[in-house]
């Protein structure tokens, strides 16, 4: 049997339950490292951003300065003298402009109304009319204001986020504590439960043992030490029952072997001392009393004994000594024990038993087809009629044992296998059993590798049982 992948002994599993418990805690002291580690640096982004801005917005103001004054100059000087002037302040105004609008919400916006401003005053005063291009400044000066409280509202929004930070990052820290401790305490009560599942169902399994219950398979599950443990237990406990089963089916198949020469010898005597046979003197008869009342001693003894004995349901019988069997001389054999029976129930039998070969223990099978024969003699009524036949197929012999009795109630067909049941019809016909018979056949028939069951009763009624079993090929003389 192969182990599952598990931890060789219980220092691994402690080890790496120690490691998981302190994984939850390790994860949130690197969380909280991080998340610090990511707010200094949004600090110090903030800090650069904030000196660029007020350079920005200082140039963007000289700029305008500039601007204006190159406006109203051009209107003394004219045009031509203050061209390159303008356009220089012109262009460290736009320049400054943009860096102003980098990473801001409306820069699209924002910028394209400066930008429309500042066309509104370049053209006129491309065309040389400062008068005109100084009436649109105003505009543009307007616009590079509202870009650049956009750009500061943003900054300082930014600002207040990075301010409260800390204050984020403590609840987060804080959450992350409230996940990581529950979640720690839940991995060490999972381990402790893991570590003392094995140790209980080991106990649990010793005491089953102990109680007497060796159907129940010793299932351990955790290191795979304790794993071994149990497959050792395991091995004891099928040890236990192999022996138990011996000694159930020993027991039940040595009394039921003892009843029927008993039975033989009780039919006997009633034979005799109905004056079957002729006449008996006063002292025949007592022997024949004495008969008769021994073997009820007897029978009564070995109904005690195969009471007693209460197998496990799980328990099946196997053959012991397998080897090729003629079903039908099996069969010969078994009505030549119940003649006496026979005659004296004056009973119609009618065999169909063609030679069947199968594989398995003679005295095994003779127990269940004597089972299932007993049976039919026994609850068939005086001069009633015993059917016996074998239908032999490429796989299998079918053998079907029918009689005229009250039959299998219905709704008792599995039932009445059960060690210790008897069927309605057995228990009103006020015949001695034990209930075990059944119980023995069909244990029997599935250790040879065959089955036994109630067939649905034809017109006549009765109890109709059919053995099923494999047949060996008729060249097979292997054992």
């Amino acid at each position: 049997m192969r182990l599952p992948l598990l931890p060789s002994n219980f220092a691994a599993v402690v080890l790496g339950a120690f490691a998981l418990v302190l994984a939850p805690l390790a994860l949130a002291l690197v969380l909280a490292v991080l998340q610090l580690q990511d707010l200094a640096a949004a600090g110090r982004d903030s800090s650069v951003r904030a000196q660029e801005h007020g350079a920005q917005a200082r140039a963007a103001n000289e700029a305008l300065v500039g601007v204006e004054r190159a406006l109203r100059q051009a209107q003394v000087l004219g045009v031509p003298a203050l061209r390159e002037a303008y356009q220089g302040q012109r262009v460290q105004l736009l320049e400054a402009m943009r860096s102003l609008g980098t990473g801001l919400d409306e820069a699209p916006a924002l910028l394209g109304a400066v930008f429309a401003a500042d066309e509104r005053v370049r053209r006129p005063f491309a065309e040389g009319q400062p008068a005109q291009a100084l009436a649109a400044f105003d505009e543009l000066q307007r616009a590079v204001q509202v870009a650049a409280a956009a750009a500061d509202r943003q900054l300082a929004a930014e600002q207040a986020r990075l301010a409260s930070g800390p204050q984020q990052a403590a609840r987060r820290l804080l959450g992350l504590a409230a996940l990581a401790v529950p979640l720690a305490v839940g991995l060490a009560l999972l381990f402790s439960w893991y570590l003392g599942r094995p140790v209980r169902e080991l106990g649990q399994s010793m005491r089953r043992l102990g109680d007497g219950d060796l159907a129940t398979r010793v299932v351990v599950r955790g290191p795979a030490d304790l794993v071994r443990l149990g497959l050792r237990l395991e091995w004891l406990r099928q040890r236990l029952a192999r022996l138990e089963q011996t000694r159930a089916r020993f027991l039940r198949s040595m009394s039921h072997d003892l009843k029927t020469p008993i039975a033989s010898i009780a039919e006997g005597a009633a034979s005799l001392e109905e004056e079957l046979y002729g006449p008996l003197t006063p002292p025949q008869r007592s022997v024949v009393d004495v008969i008769r009342h021994n073997t009820q001693r007897l029978l009564a003894r070995i109904e005690g004994l195969l009471a007693s004995d209460r197998p496990h349901p799980a328990a099946a019988a196997q053959a012991e000594s397998v080897g090729r069997v003629d079903l039908a001389a099996v069969v010969r054999n078994v009505l030549e024990d119940h003649a006496l029976a026979l005659a004296h129930r004056r009973l119609v039998l009618a065999v169909d038993a063609a030679p069947a070969a199968v594989a398995g223990d003679a005295e095994g099978l003779r127990v269940v087809i004597d089972n299932l024969v007993s049976n039919a003699i026994k609850f068939s009524p005086p001069g009633g009629r015993l059917q016996l036949r074998m239908d032999v197929q490429p796989e299998e012999v079918h053998l079907s044992v029918i009689d005229s009795g009250p039959g299998i109630a219905p709704g008792e067909e599995e039932r009445i296998f059960d060690p210790a049941v008897r069927g309605t019809a057995a228990q009103s016909s006020g015949a001695p059993g034990s209930g075990h018979g059944l119980a023995i056949a069909r244990d029997l028939a599935q250790a040879h590798g065959g089955r036994l069951r109630v067939v649905e009763a034809g017109r006549g009624g009765g109890a109709h049982f059919e053995l099923s079993l494999p047949r060996l090929p008729e060249a097979d003389d292997a054992a």
